[in-house]
C-alpha cells in the first residue's frame, strides 16, 4: 500500500507539527504523566480517558484526529 500521498498531506497541512507540539507540551510537565511516561490521549477514540505511550498517542492523533471541539489543551494545564 502506498502511503506517500497520505504522509505528504499530513506534512502539508501542518498536522504533523501540531501533533508533535501537543506531544511536547503534554510531556513537558510531569503532572501530565502517568505510569512512567504515559500521557492522556485526546483522540476521537480515547477522549482523554486513557493514559498511553506518547508515540502511540501521536499515531492515534494522526490517524483518528483530536476529539471534536478540542481547541484547548485544558487537561494539560493550558489556560482556555
Amino acid at each position: 500500500m502506498d502511503v506517500s500521498r497520505f504522509t505528504l498531506k499530513i506534512v502539508e497541512d501542518g498536522l504533523l507539527n501540531g501533533v508533535q507540539d501537543f506531544i511536547n507540551y503534554a510531556t513537558f510537565n510531569p503532572r501530565n504523566i502517568s505510569s512512567g511516561c504515559d500521557i492522556r490521549c485526546p483522540c476521537k477514540m480515547c477522549k482523554n480517558k486513557k493514559f498511553i505511550d506518547p508515540d502511540v498517542v501521536k499515531m492515534h492523533l494522526l490517524h483518528k484526529g483530536f476529539v471534536e471541539e478540542y481547541m484547548c489543551w485544558y487537561i494539560y494545564g493550558e489556560p482556555c
